[in-house]
């Protein structure tokens, strides 16, 4: 028994390790957890970066979606891959009961990423963020002890607008490689060419029209999200605080340049970012409200499957 513990130490202490290497911001936003879910949250971060990265970095396809998807399988079946990260998520997923259509929603979404697909709707692309982003950021409220379906919605919601931002931030380095993600109907409204803004990606009037409003929709997930936060364990809401706030930051960083964010990338200050941490210490009135009970459509499957 002192072995298997000191074996799950050891593969968590890999998995923070691992989070501090290959991401470090991701790494010190664990550090403001509670010590009760920082292993738990470091452990699915871990994870779904190492997914991330085999099945960007590689660029064989397809196959390394099949990969990755047989990898969370064989896990949650309590056969994980002899590896550290595999043997602590697999440990994870069996003490919380985290169901694998959270991190199999993932894989999809990295699969329409290698296939750069395009979204014609709003709707398309809030299924798109729900995968990527909604999905972990349910299992985050798993690990923190809470699964009803309001909850988790309200996790989807900030896992979303997350998501949506991190979006209108990268619209240059996207277009760069050949992505574009912004919804068609709002270009085409806007008079936007996406081949052109592929072909030679530059700041315009019309592209900060697509991107001011793609924020102004992450803003009101944004708000949706508030009264989640306040029905997490106490000493969960803080650090849950401060990511919203600096992703919130982050749309406002974007006003501030015009929502120009081709010629430049844009990033919220140290300086900055440590008075939101400050402010994250008291709750504001936003999560008093009563929740809107709403469900993104992507997010209704994802949440059966928590409980069943």
């Amino acid at each position: 028994m002192q072995s298997e513990i000191q074996r799950s130490g050891q593969n968590v202490a890999y998995c923070r390790d691992y989070l501090r290497q290959k991401s470090a911001a991701l790494y010190y936003a664990t550090l403001g957890l509670s010590p009760r879910v920082r292993d738990g949250v470091s452990v699915l971060l871990a994870m779904a970066s190492d997914i991330t990265i085999a099945i960007k970095q590689h660029g064989v396809g397809e196959a390394d979606v099949l990969r990755q998807r047989t990898r969370v399988l064989v896990a949650h079946e309590g056969s994980p891959k002899d590896h550290a990260l595999d043997r602590a998520y697999a440990h994870l997923v069996y003490q919380h009961r985290i169901p694998q259509e959270l991190f199999l929603a993932q894989i999809e979404g990295l699969g329409w990423d290698l296939d750069k697909r395009r979204y014609h709707s709003l709707e398309a692309l809030e299924d798109y963020a729900v995968r990527v982003g909604g999905a972990l950021a349910m299992a985050f409220a798993i690990v923190m002890g809470r699964r009803s379906e309001d909850v988790l919605a309200r996790a989807c919601d900030l896992g979303l607008a997350i998501r949506l931002t991190t979006l209108a931030r990268d619209v240059g380095r996207h277009a760069r490689s050949g992505r574009v993600y912004l919804p068609l109907e709002g270009r085409e409204e806007a008079g936007v060419d996406p081949d052109l803004l592929l072909e030679r990606p530059a700041p315009s009037p019309a592209l900060a029209k697509v991107t001011e409003r793609l924020l102004s929709v992450a803003d009101g997930y944004y708000l949706r999200a508030d009264p989640g936060i306040a029905e997490l364990p106490l000493d969960c809401r803080p650090a849950v605080r401060t990511l919203r706030y600096v992703y919130s930051a982050l749309g406002h960083e974007l006003e501030r340049a015009e929502y120009d964010s081709i010629s430049h990338r844009v990033r919220v200050a140290l300086p900055r970012t440590v008075k939101l941490w400050a402010r994250a210490l008291r709750a504001p009135r936003s999560e008093q409200r009563a929740s809107s009970g709403e469900v993104a459509p992507a997010a209704r499957p994802l949440i059966a499957a928590v409980k069943c």
